[in-house]
């Protein structure tokens, strides 16, 4: 099966050169015709550098951080394959699953679910987290009409034809890329499937680059843009 691995990376350094190397066995003991791209977003640190050096990892990089939304944007639309994934640097899903993901049934696009009932996790999130994302997800049905448990798991995959007509109208830079990436997909009526997924315990010295509240707050003025973007014709 021929697949482009994307992996969007922002100050990564000590975590990399493991989950890449964890990456790259995953997809060559799978048989996959792969590519796999590193965006590296503007890093701070060595990721840039660490990247550049692994055999067999394409490297996307620039200067100014854009946000999550921008760098998958741009190894999307530099894919090669047939077939897209999206996957966090820190790599914190079973890699199994990206079979799953890729076994689309029929559909364009399926997503990892961490809402869907047989999914589990190891380690439970805190409760002002379980707590914001229900909100945001009951706020983010109301106003895109988007009918989905998890649009926010970094685990994603994507019939190259469908991600290229999706992302090229993407506009968000920021964390709600992922839904106005589904809204579009609805829009242009694409199938969307949900696939439960495990998360994993993430590496000890992975820092959190999600804020609850802030972004939370930017999240929701960026759910209004999405509407307004459809209501101006820019999809």
């Amino acid at each position: 099966m021929e697949v482009s691995i994307i992996v969007p990376a922002y100050n990564e350094a000590k975590l990399i050169k493991e989950s890449m190397s964890k990456l790259l066995k995953f997809s060559k003991e799978s048989d996959f015709d792969y590519e796999i791209i590193v965006v590296d977003d503007g890093s701070r640190d060595d990721t840039k550098k660490i990247v550049s050096k692994i055999k067999d990892i394409k490297l996307i990089s620039y200067h100014k951080n854009r946000g999550k939304g921008y760098a998958v944007r741009q190894g999307i639309l530099a894919a090669t394959k047939e077939n897209i994934v999206i996957i966090d640097a820190d790599i914190p899903w079973e890699l199994e699953l990206m079979k799953k993901l890729l076994d689309f049934q029929g559909h364009d696009i399926s997503i990892g679910s961490r809402a869907v009932s047989t999914s589990k996790t190891r380690k439970r999130p805190t409760f002002a987290r379980r707590f914001l994302g229900m909100g945001f997800n009951r706020i983010t049905s109301l106003i895109t009409g988007l009918r989905l448990g998890d649009t926010q798991s970094g685990f994603k995959a994507f019939k190259r034809k469908a991600a290229r007509r999706i992302f090229e109208k993407q506009t968000i830079n920021g964390w709600a890329f992922d839904v106005e990436v589904l809204y579009l997909a609805k829009k242009y009526g694409y199938s969307v499937m949900e696939v439960p997924i495990d998360k994993v315990e993430q590496l000890d010295f992975r820092i959190s680059k999600v804020k609850p509240v802030s972004d939370s707050i930017r999240m929701f003025f960026s759910l209004i843009k999405i509407r307004l973007n459809d209501l101006s014709g820019k999809y």
